[in-house]
């Protein structure tokens, strides 16, 4: 989503774009983006520009993603380059996703930390 559309918010027609489209570029390709959706934490416009530190449990593999959008599957939609550091045993790619989809609708509360049954993520101050 973000290098493939040389990271300009309102070309992808992103939720967030009213608020951070005129950020600075090295603001906006700092970290990939994602989508967030999750029953955890902010939501709207006070999700807009956070960042998530994400974990695939799996493997360990981590990525720090920055929220520019929203959806509605209950958790994230990571861009594709951020999909693929996270899915470093090739599991995810194969599904089609990070989650097993009959456990995607389990997240439980943790402060401000959300866990789903394969992929967590944290809040970064």
């Amino acid at each position: 989503m973000g290098l493939k559309h040389n990271w300009d918010l309102n070309a992808v027609s992103a939720y967030c774009s009213t608020w951070d489209a005129n950020k600075p570029l090295s603001w906006r390709s700092k970290y990939g983006w994602t989508a967030f959706c999750g029953p955890v934490g902010p939501h709207g416009q006070a999700a807009c520009g956070k960042c998530l530190r994400v974990t695939n449990t799996g493997t360990g593999s981590q990525a720090i993603v920055r929220i520019v959008d929203q959806c509605s599957n209950g958790g994230l939609d990571l861009d594709i380059n951020v999909f693929k550091q996270l899915d470093t045993n090739g599991n995810g790619y194969a599904q089609g996703h990070l989650i097993e989809p009959k456990h995607n609708t389990l997240m439980r509360r943790r402060k401000i930390n959300g866990t789903k049954r394969g992929l967590n993520f944290d809040l970064e101050q």
